[in-house]
């Protein structure tokens, strides 16, 4: 491709990027702003080829900006877009790095920027924010000329909460730059992919002019969606659930509906018919409208609905940047959480509370094994007893726990560890997993080899040589893998005090993750752990530096505050503790 360069078009380091200026019958506070965008390319043709669709992005920007009133939603969730686009350009100036330190700088600057990382993720936990994100909150309003006296407390939060999530972008950025600038960067939050209801700059190779555009009908898209979601290594969990949402939506709009057809109103329908499914229903047949409830405690949580609905924002976002529609009809939608799960929904149990978590019945002795919610001297340590234990030190996810074999354990080896696979020992699929990085291995703590999880791996591997650890839990339905385990748990938390809305065997991870974080724990080893890394640690299961790094670096910082191993019981003993 040849001719002149647009004017627009220009380089930033080896990449292409491109720069508009807002025009001056923009609003006062606007007008002159520039806005760039990476294009994610060293070829000059290539970048050529994105500066259609970038024009085209442009354009809508400016028909939206052009129509701002008194501060809203999208009015922050712009100013968040140019704040992040601020800080991106911060990392990217040059930094003056001594050539015979040059190592020495590279390792503080990533070491300090996982530390930021790791704060900003407590204070997003718990809505707490200092004085670096505060600062941040005021910086990022000044983007469209607002001031926090102009918001309301609702807006308020949202925009501190994004000048947090800005910040933790750019940390990421920063490591990304100093570890692999020659590959594309890509943010863990959406919101950074666009504001106001803009569709993001596609990270495609190629950007064609559609001159079909918005012809495709809803069920072709979700068969795009469907390929979008396999190339990003999500796990059958994940495809699972948006099957199900998506054929919800086909029940509302006709699954023939051309997506151009479908407008923000329908959405917005949908939106609110998932905020009111039936909880009580879960797992049940039958369409959508059957499972509504106007009954508040009935209702699915807020963050399941939000859930759901991530799936057809993400959904709509693959149709415009694959060229399929000129804007996002449900990009300005979102699931607000609900003021009584606000703070609720992944609070960690406090040391109180996992105190009081070992001293229920279940852990201190039951009645029997049909009767565990009761005072007793029953300590058999069963499946239902390990399924509240290995948790504590594992943080896996009950779906991950629920579909262990006993080949999965490895205990004969340097370090014993626990294999999370879709694969078995032959290599034929036989579990699922949420995402590619949730497979990993994970060490045994000390703790659960004293407490014999050895000998209960072996009894039922003796019994039941094929079959699931944890068969006594039934597995659910379309991938929901952790049913009866997490309803079990949900009625014990709730009998003994320790249920809110989103506890269950879940509410462990967030404990881990909280109590590594809180003594100093890398932020990479806890993603490790708990299957949320890039999976680029380790490419194979069991490697053993990744393994000594994570009994090392998470397993022994791990404390509760008192010897778990004691008030269990003590060490394995078969005649009290039979398996």
């Amino acid at each position: 491709m040849s001719g002149a360069r647009p004017l627009h078009l220009s380089r930033r380091g080896a990449v292409y990027v491109v720069r508009f200026t807002l025009p001056r019958d923009m609003p006062s506070e606007l007008s002159g702003m520039e806005i760039r965008k990476s294009l994610n390319t060293k070829s000059i043709d290539e970048a050529r080829a994105k500066c259609l669709k970038a024009e085209l992005w442009f354009q809508d920007l400016l028909s939206r900006l052009r129509m701002m009133n008194n501060p809203t939603r999208k009015h922050v969730e712009l100013a968040a877009s140019l704040f992040f686009n601020r800080l991106m350009g911060i990392v990217d100036s040059p930094r003056n790095f001594l050539p015979e330190n040059i190592d020495d700088e590279i390792s503080f600057n990533i070491v300090e920027s996982k530390r930021r990382i790791a704060e900003i993720d407590e204070q997003l936990l718990f809505n707490k924010f200092d004085g670096m994100v505060k600062y941040n909150t005021r910086e990022l309003l000044s983007e469209v000329q607002l001031k926090l006296g102009q918001l309301d407390s609702s807006l308020t939060i949202l925009a501190t909460r994004l000048a947090a999530k800005a910040e933790r972008e750019q940390m990421r950025y920063h490591i990304h730059q100093l570890l692999e600038p020659e590959k594309q960067f890509f943010v863990e939050d959406n919101i950074f992919l666009g504001a106001a209801n803009i569709a993001p700059l596609s990270a495609s190779t190629e950007i064609p002019i559609n001159t079909t555009q918005g012809t495709m009908s809803l069920t072709e898209l979700i068969d795009l969606h469907v390929t979008s979601i396999k190339d990003q290594g999500n796990g059958q969990s994940n495809l699972a659930e948006f099957r199900r949402v998506s054929r919800w939506l086909v029940e509302e709009v006709g699954g023939n509906s051309t997506i151009s057809s479908i407008q923000t109103q329908q959405l917005r329908e949908f939106r609110d018919k998932l905020r009111r499914r039936n909880k009580t229903r879960q797992g049940v047949s039958g369409t959508l409208s059957s499972h509504l409830t106007d009954d508040r405690e009935n209702q699915i949580l807020s963050t399941t609905a939000r859930r759901y609905w991530a799936y057809i924002q993400a959904m709509f976002r693959v149709a415009v940047s694959e060229g399929h529609l000129a804007t996002d009809p449900a990009a300005s939608l979102q699931v607000k959480i609900r003021k009584d799960e606000e703070t609720e929904a992944k609070e960690p149990l406090s040391p109180e509370e996992v105190h009081k978590y070992f001293h229920t019945p279940l852990f201190a002795g039951y009645q029997s094994k049909t009767r565990r919610f009761e005072a007793g001297n029953c300590m058999v340590r069963d499946a239902h007893w390990w399924s509240g234990v290995i948790p504590v030190f594992t943080g896996m996810r009950a779906s991950e726990l629920a579909q262990l074999l006993p080949e999965d354990f490895k205990f004969d080896v340097k370090i014993p560890h626990i294999l999370v696979r879709e694969e078995d020992e032959s290599g034929k699929k036989t579990k699922t997993t949420k995402t590619k990085s949730s497979n990993r291995a994970i060490p045994i703590a000390a703790e659960l080899l004293e407490l014999g999880i050895q000998q209960f791996v072996k009894q039922q591997s003796g019994l039941f040589p094929t079959q699931r650890i944890f068969r006594t839990f039934p597995l659910g339905t379309g991938g929901k893998k952790s049913a009866g385990m997490s309803k079990f748990w949900i009625r014990y938390f709730t009998k003994f005090g320790l249920h809110k809305p989103g506890r269950g065997t879940h509410i462990w991870r967030h404990t881990v993750i909280y109590r590594l974080r809180s003594v100093g724990v890398a932020e990479e080893d806890i993603r490790y752990l708990v299957g949320h890394s890039s999976g680029s640690q380790t490419s194979a299961y069991g490697a053993g530096p990744v393994l000594e790094r994570i009994q090392e670096k998470c397993l022994k910082s791990l404390d509760y505050g008192f010897n778990v191993v004691e008030t269990l019981g003590g060490a394995y003993d078969a005649k009290q503790h039979e398996v």
